[in-house]
């Protein structure tokens, strides 16, 4: 299974894409605005339905597209 990263998933086609990859058995990131507000509860229920899916339960990250300071560093390659 592949690896995605989904920008843009608290509601939308971004949310329905990243559960129905997750649902696939792919490895979904999904990011959104505002997790730690008012995309609270759309994070929790990606995190929710991946859990249910088998996958990895991970944190959503917060994440704002056009600001260079929310998305530096935060998807380099960690090498073994």
């Amino acid at each position: 299974m592949s690896v995605v990263l989904i920008t843009g998933a608290s509601t939308g086609i971004g949310n329905l894409t990243a559960k129905a990859l997750a649902a696939d058995g792919h490895t979904v990131y999904a990011s959104m605005r505002s997790v730690g507000d008012r995309n609270a509860a759309h994070a929790q229920e990606l995190l929710d339905t991946a859990q249910r899916s088998g996958g990895p339960r991970r944190s959503t990250p917060d994440q704002e597209v056009v600001a260079p300071d929310s998305t530096a560093g935060r998807w380099d390659r960690k090498e073994s």
